[in-house]
């Protein structure tokens, strides 16, 4: 499982994508289907950066014909990702597809 840290900004976003993206790439084997999962339980201190960060990730997992799930998305990601318009595209895990 792949776990998000505690402090997640923009000060720290390229490296934090860079580190995951490697560890996803990893795991990713062409015509095996992978299943993810991200642990958001630590995230304390926040901006748009941890939002973008988990799109992208998720959008390279599909590509990769795999699943991404992210677990306990803290409320105060929730509800900026649902004012973005975004909530949708990190709760649901079915019915992925990326053209």
């Amino acid at each position: 499982m792949l776990r998000l840290p505690q402090t997640v900004t923009h000060q720290q976003a390229g490296k934090y994508l860079k580190e995951l993206m490697e560890d996803i790439k990893d795991e990713c084997v062409e015509g095996r289907p992978k299943c993810f999962f991200i642990d958001a339980s630590n995230l304390e201190v926040f901006d748009s950066s941890a939002l973008a960060i988990l799109v992208h990730l998720k959008m390279e997992v599909i590509r990769n014909g795999g699943v991404l799930e992210i677990n306990d998305l803290p409320d105060r990601l929730s509800e900026l990702a649902k004012l973005y318009g975004i909530l949708g595209l990190l709760t649901n895990s079915h019915s992925q597809t990326v053209k």
